[in-house]
């Protein structure tokens, strides 16, 4: 597991670490919980930078609708 710089999504701060050369995960706090969002690549894999970006994006997209 690598930890790649903390991002910021509506005031929220959004862990984000890779784990080999094809999946990227956004971690969000919600609560007492985490929210974790996952892109995976198995088969025409973009470059890791592609896939953060990817689960990035879905985590903007979602992040409204997951409580604080």
């Amino acid at each position: 597991m690598r930890f790649r710089p903390d991002t910021k999504i509506d005031n929220r701060i959004v862990a984000v670490y890779t784990v080999r050369d094809y999946q990227c995960t956004t971690v969000v706090q919600s609560g007492e919980s985490m929210i974790l969002t996952t892109v995976m690549y198995v088969v025409d894999k973009p470059t890791i930078d592609e896939a953060c970006d990817t689960a990035i994006d879905y985590t903007r997209a979602t992040i409204s609708q997951i409580p604080e």
